[in-house]
């Protein structure tokens, strides 16, 4: 099965790539600054600002725990 990685999954586009990708049959992992609780159930949420190093790099950490690959990022 296919992983994504999507970045600003919180915001419309961003969202609704999430929504699409999930309902195709890939397994996504939604990445943003903040999460309103429970917004988007269809992929596991990590938090991140892609403006930190250090956060970006926890994000593709946590990642590697649920996969040893990732066939996109968005």
């Amino acid at each position: 099965m296919s992983w994504a990685m999507v970045w600003g999954a919180n915001g419309g586009i961003g969202n609704a790539i999430v929504k699409h990708l999930h309902d195709a049959g890939w397994n996504v992992i939604g990445i943003a600054h903040r999460f309103a609780e429970n917004e988007n159930p269809s992929a596991p949420l990590l938090t991140a600002d892609v403006g930190s190093a250090r956060d970006v790099e926890q994000a593709v950490a946590a990642a590697s725990q649920e996969t040893d690959a990732v066939d996109l990022f968005v």
